[in-house]
């Protein structure tokens, strides 16, 4: 039986741009793209993607370590929403050391914001009807050894027909392919990278002395991996910390998020 792992033993995907960031500007119909070029990449060919028509182009001369910046327009874009999760497609062609290599990722023209006490997405109100997954008692174990995607697939599936739109990972940071399967089926994720220690009542106090709460790079790594997924909603430091309010570590963490 396959069972789901332990935050930490997750190894991420490699990627040949690793701080690659698609970011959707919903109210003026961009998407706005950017990245640090890699060793020997001498230009960057660009293309979003629609089912396989190019709706913009474009190529930029670059060198190792520069900040590669573009926008495009999608004048009458399909919004991704849980309902309606409709994806494009980045592609770059990348020239290095004289070769081609190719990134592809999909990504979907969505906004989250709160105001007045409510959620929006998309800027029309949004109520959340979540439940929970992660550690221990609230996992679902993969009992038909499904590979991942199908264990998750099926999960999501389920969940949607009882009317969810959202779950929330408790303790935990789920695998890579949980996201993508959110991404195309259509649900919001939350996540908690704050390491859980088994036991809350016998551990709550090394739980609340813990200091960091979460390692800056674990957070940093973290963000950067998984912020080009439309389905991630909540980027939550941990379960149960006494007074964030007034956690000037809590701060900290949600300045460097922003």
């Amino acid at each position: 039986m396959k069972e789901i792992k332990e935050l930490g033993e997750e190894t991420p995907k490699a990627s040949l741009l690793g701080d690659l960031f698609i970011m959707p500007l919903f109210d003026t119909a961009e998407v706005k793209t950017s990245f640090t070029a890699p060793a020997k990449c001498t230009e960057c060919k660009w293309e979003v993607v629609d089912k396989g028509r190019v709706l913009a182009k474009g190529i930029i001369k670059t060198k190792a370590k520069d900040k590669v910046e573009f926008k495009a327009a999608l004048p009458g874009f399909n919004s991704w929403h849980v309902h309606s999760p409709y994806l494009y497609t980045l592609k770059l062609t990348l020239t290095i050391d004289g070769k081609s290599k190719e990134v592809k990722k999909p990504f979907g023209m969505r906004k989250i914001h709160a105001a007045g006490g409510n959620i929006y997405v998309n800027n029309e109100p949004f109520y959340v009807r979540g439940y929970i997954r992660g550690r221990k008692g609230h996992e679902h174990p993969n009992l038909e050894n499904l590979p991942l995607d199908k264990y998750y697939e099926k999960n999501i599936l389920a969940a949607k027909k009882y009317g969810f739109n959202f779950v929330r990972f408790h303790s935990t940071v789920p695998h890579d392919e949980c996201f993508e399967v959110a991404d195309r089926l259509g649900i919001f994720i939350h996540i908690e990278p704050r390491p859980y220690f088994g036991k809350y009542q016998l551990e709550r106090k090394k739980m609340d002395d813990q200091g960091l709460l979460v390692e800056d790079e674990v957070w940093k790594s973290l963000i950067i991996r998984l912020r080009n997924h439309p389905s991630l909603m909540v980027y939550c430091i941990g379960n149960e910390i006494r007074h964030p309010g007034t956690n000037p570590r809590v701060r900290e963490l949600v300045k460097m998020a922003k």
